[in-house]
């Protein structure tokens, strides 16, 4: 599509590092393609924009795959106990809405074909992974009983959905028809710790694997092992490591078929930025100052 071969263009000469300015109101009948956490806050912006806009507080944010859209996670309290809901933000009307999920329910993912809303839920007294499409309607829960879940992620055709168990991903279809799975420590081998909220997100071209998770290695000021970001090579077996020494990767990643965007910190800084790298283009390149959970559209 020409939208998405013009995004592309605009990331490869994106600048080094962008100067935002911030505002308070979301201006009608536009799209954005990028949208962050900072702080309690979620912003969003245009790539051929200097304009960075504070949206609201939140957090977990989604962008829509127009670009018109947020899903996000709201916290509200309910006798001193603090629950997790998510809504879904209109960047064009900024109207506010619930998805009307009958429990607790946070992390909402939409599918690449904009049909879709996928989220962690409790079901049954476990976490579980629930789909369900704008509109309130075709609410299922996709995982089993017998599998809880933390973490989920999408397939780039909209097809599928990987969930995190243990050791494990599986794949399960829209209508929660299990199709197979990988045993992440015997595929990956040893040094790798992973955990149930570790996010495995598979490459458009379907050639990579991509996650987050601590090795043996240690940097000043952090306690005990540091996480980095790899790419799993399907074909060849190969472990490619893509975040550099000395830089403590966060959990949340997001592509857009060129490049991987996440969150990370160098030793003496106090806050997390997010950056940018490829496996075609290892040179790690710094997008966002001050922000965390990246999510683009695609």
């Amino acid at each position: 599509m020409k939208i998405n071969l013009f995004m592309r263009n605009l990331i490869y000469f994106f600048p080094l590092v962008i100067i935002f300015h911030c505002y308070s109101q979301v201006p009608s009948k536009t799209s954005y393609d990028f949208a962050y956490q900072k702080g309690m806050d979620i912003c969003v912006l245009k790539f051929d924009s200097t304009k960075n806009l504070i949206i609201k507080e939140g957090f977990a944010p989604s962008i829509s795959p127009d670009g018109m859209k947020l899903a996000y996670t709201k916290m509200k309290d309910s006798n001193n106990v603090l629950l997790r809901y998510i809504y879904i933000y209109d960047l064009e009307t900024n109207i506010d809405s619930k998805l009307k999920i009958q429990n607790e329910s946070f992390d909402g993912k939409w599918s690449p074909d904009n049909k879709y809303i996928t989220f962690i839920t409790n079901f049954n007294n476990q976490p579980q992974v629930g789909l369900m499409k704008l509109d309130n309607s075709e609410f299922k829960i996709i995982t089993s009983s017998n599998i809880g879940a933390l973490s989920h992620s999408w397939s780039s055709d909209s097809k599928y959905i990987y969930i995190t168990h243990h050791f494990s991903i599986h794949k399960f279809d829209v209508n929660g028809n299990f199709i197979d799975s990988i045993d992440v420590k015997k595929t990956f081998g040893e040094g790798y710790f992973v955990s149930n909220t570790t996010q495995y997100l598979f490459s458009s071209d379907n050639k990579y694997i991509y996650f987050v998770c601590k090795i043996n290695e240690s940097m000043k000021g952090f306690d005990g092992p540091v996480d980095a970001l790899f790419a799993f090579d399907i074909l060849s077996k190969k472990m490619i490591r893509l975040s550099p020494k000395g830089l403590e990767v966060f959990k949340g990643i997001c592509d857009n078929g060129d490049y991987v965007f996440f969150a990370g910190m160098k030793e003496n800084e106090k806050t997390r930025n997010i950056f940018r790298v490829s496996i075609n283009d290892p040179n790690l390149k710094l997008i966002i100052k001050n922000g965390w959970l990246p999510s683009i559209r695609k």
